[in-house]
């Protein structure tokens, strides 16, 4: 199954895409940032980037696909950008498409799961991680 719309790639290279959080969620994605930007520059370059999605279990094709629309400039990924990253690899996760599209309508899902990160954000992985109607989520495949 393609999780990625290709169409999506193009389209968001040109426009910037921001992620509509959840207090919760901003507190999680900020602290996940920390840790992918440990000198709090607020840019987490391409290098860092892949080494710290890379513990979510994607497929590196996949994290591809998440770069090539969360990044206006294909060097690093700034908050925001970071932001639209985490959502993506959530929507990943929980087969939800990996596109521009699913980002600007919000879809709800959880917060994204990392590999060997503070155990505080296996609490957080509790739930739907936005407020919106979800329905049930299918883990059979993750």
């Amino acid at each position: 199954m393609n999780l990625v719309d290709l169409n999506d790639l193009t389209d968001s290279s040109s426009k910037r895409l921001r992620v509509i959080l959840s207090p919760h969620e901003r507190g999680v994605y900020s602290s996940l940032l920390s840790q992918a930007d440990p000198i709090s520059s607020s840019k987490v370059q391409g290098k860092q980037a892949v080494m710290f999605f890379k513990k979510s279990g994607l497929h590196v094709n996949i994290l591809k696909e998440i770069w090539l629309i969360a990044s206006s400039n294909g060097e690093y990924l700034d908050r925001e950008e970071f932001y639209v990253a985490l959502r993506l690899i959530s929507y990943a996760q929980n087969g939800i498409p990996v596109s521009a599209n699913s980002i600007k309508k919000n879809i709800p899902t959880k917060i994204p799961k990392f590999e060997n990160l503070d155990s505080e954000f296996d609490a957080s992985n509790q739930g739907i991680s936005n407020e919106s109607n979800a329905g049930s989520i299918d883990k059979s495949n993750m």
